[in-house]
């Protein structure tokens, strides 16, 4: 196609076209992802056992572009238990209906849906209801049909840190899951390591390690003899002489 020949507005719904339609492909990528999602975890698959590696053989997909469809399908699909076979219904259906229907490109539906996911966990952890997380999620929703990635962005981080303005408290089974500290292997003498602890366990290490990489007696603030001066026995306390 010759787009040089195209006027500018032309040019412009031309190129809304191509993005309405890469919309539309993005949903269908996603749905067949998570279809196959399932036949991996249903073994019809010899040698794969993750889904992301299916799709990366199959498809060539880098294991970023695998896992953001693979993303989406768990949050938008819904899910049937396969011993049971109920369905589950999707975790986030609002969005799912918007980019299913072609009008939320997947950068659009993975920024709504980080920010629906966040939403959805203070409700779980009860500092705010079910109703407010599924309100947040149409606001989102709607919003994500009209902006822009990066606006979308400022907008749900906003509308979280409004809904939890004292920050996300992550649960005592998250904390016993998270912390730790991890050496690596030796590079050069030196042994890198990285971790989480606590706060009660940071100050805690931070006394122990602040001592023992300081350990040279301080001291005492209420002696205020001149440990300098020593005594000699020709030096008196009243200040005179010892000698005739």
């Amino acid at each position: 196609m010759d787009v040089d020949a195209l006027s500018d507005a032309q040019a412009v719904s031309w190129a809304q076209e191509l993005e309405h339609l890469g919309a539309y492909l993005a949903a269908l990528q996603v749905q067949i992802a998570g279809n196959l999602a399932g036949r991996v975890r249903a073994g019809r698959f010899d040698g794969i056992k993750h889904a992301t590696d299916l799709l990366g053989t199959s498809l060539k997909l880098g294991r970023g572009e695998a896992s953001r469809r693979l993303r989406l399908a768990e949050r938008f699909l819904p899910v049937t238990d396969e011993l049971t076979m109920a369905e589950t219904p999707a975790a986030q259906p609002a969005t799912a209906a918007a980019f299913f229907a072609g009008e939320l490109s997947m950068e659009r539906a993975l920024t709504a849906s980080r920010y629906t996911e966040e939403v959805h966990h203070l409700a779980d952890a009860g500092r705010i209801t079910t109703e407010t997380a599924d309100q947040m999620e149409h606001t989102l929703t709607g919003h994500a049909r009209t902006m822009d990635p990066d606006s979308l962005s400022r907008v749900g981080l906003r509308a979280v840190n409004t809904l939890d303005p004292d920050g996300q408290q992550p649960t005592e089974g998250e904390l016993v899951a998270k912390q730790g500290i991890f050496f690596r292997q030796p590079r050069r003498g030196l042994v890198h390591f990285e971790g989480w602890a606590t706060v009660p366990q940071y100050e805690a290490w931070m006394a122990g390690t602040g001592s023992a990489a300081n350990p040279r007696q301080h001291t005492d603030p209420n002696n205020t003899q001149d440990t300098n001066t020593q005594a000699s026995p020709n030096h008196t306390t009243d200040g005179t002489n010892g000698t005739d």
